[in-house]
């Protein structure tokens, strides 16, 4: 018979490859069923470890590095002022005013949701290194996978509503309101000068703190985007912003470069990715012992098919289908604010209840850890 090394076996047929090791003949000294045991020796449902080390950048205002397994992936903060005249349509909860001394009426979540997404206050940019993978050429234009990366972890941040807009508003007074007479008619600008007068002594919003945050991946093999949330959640939690106000009489924004009066993002709950692959050999040439499928672990969803946790970079070409699920447990109970599911069919109830309990047994290790 024709034997092949299993690198070699590996990169010609990694469905094979994986289904063969799920698949291993049972000893028949052992009475209980064996687990499957995936090429990288994890069992079917045994994720890796993060290991996470926070404040690496010296020159940002928030920073983490984030590694599973030979994944690692690094996250800066930035923040940057964007000034409220400088927004040509802003949205209607920015124009809300406040008496000194007095405090701003709440927002709606929903309200506050849309508008922090029409101020665009949250920007992620993600970027694979030189050698990060095999199949990123230096010199190349921004890759399907990193542009992809990017707005899923924009759509994430925004449906999960982590950062409130209150903390990136900078509010300030003028003794009279800025007009701009070459828009302005001569009946129109007399009106404009009662109303300027209603306006001195109250307080607006004069600029927003934007939040760059950059995600650069030195390693890459397999489940980008619970590192690469991993690492924005790590660096948002240690990041902290410079006190900011207005300065009347320079018509600015100054920040103080004192330290201790600088404030931290105060972050809504512990949202946690949580990512599975569902291997379907059904569509593969078996290439092991027929009888080994009896043998199948606790993690096989029948029908030839299997529910793999934090896939690596060779799994995630075997398998077609994938979950990914963003749970919160930080109220108490197991919230769901986010799912996901690419490829294959229907994946039933069974499948999900499993999802959800393998997702909040990986929510509480990234909990101790972050």
């Amino acid at each position: 018979a024709l034997s092949l090394p299993a690198p070699i076996f590996a990169a010609l047929a990694p469905s094979s490859f994986l289904l063969a090791h799920l698949t291993q003949p049972q000893s028949s000294t052992k009475k209980r069923k064996r687990p499957s045991v995936r090429p990288n020796g994890r069992l079917a449902t045994e994720s890796r470890v993060p290991v996470i080390n926070t404040n690496s950048l010296a020159h940002a205002n928030g920073s983490a590095v984030v590694r599973l397994g030979d994944t690692a992936v690094v996250a800066g903060i930035k923040g940057e002022l964007l000034y409220a005249k400088d927004i040509p349509n802003p949205p209607p909860s920015s124009k809300r005013l406040r008496e000194v001394g007095g405090s701003a009426p709440p927002l709606d979540e929903d309200d506050e949701a849309k508008s922090l997404a029409e101020l665009g206050l949250l920007v992620p940019n993600v970027e694979l290194s030189t050698g990060s993978h095999p199949a990123h050429l230096p010199g190349t234009a921004p890759t399907a996978l990193a542009q992809t990366l990017a707005e899923r972890l924009l759509e994430t941040l925004q449906e999960t509503r982590l950062v409130s807009l209150d903390q990136l508003e900078i509010w300030g007074s003028r003794s009279t309101m800025a007009r701009d007479e070459e828009e302005m008619d001569v009946d129109a600008s007399e009106e404009q000068r009662d109303d300027d007068g209603d306006e001195t002594g109250k307080e607006s919003i004069m600029a927003y703190w934007a939040i760059y945050i950059d995600i650069l991946f030195i390693s890459l093999d397999g489940n980008a985007f619970d590192a690469a949330w991993g690492a924005v959640m790590a660096a948002l939690k240690n990041t902290t912003l410079p006190h900011a106000w207005w300065d009347e009489e320079r018509e600015m924004i100054l920040c103080d470069a004192d330290l201790e009066r600088s404030r931290s993002l105060t972050l809504r709950g512990l949202p946690v990715s949580v990512s599975f692959g569902i291997f379907d050999s059904t569509a593969e040439p078996r290439m092991t012992n027929s009888t080994a499928g009896a043998d199948a672990a606790e993690a096989n969803l029948g029908s030839g098919r299997w529910l793999l946790t934090d896939l690596d970079d060779s799994e995630e070409t075997a398998c077609k289908e994938s979950i990914s699920a963003v749970v919160d447990g930080a109220s108490g109970a197991l919230q769901l604010r986010k799912l996901q599911k690419v490829g294959g069919g229907v994946a039933d109830l069974a499948v999900m209840e499993e999802v959800l309990k393998l997702a909040e047994q990986r929510w509480k290790e990234w909990k101790r850890i972050l």
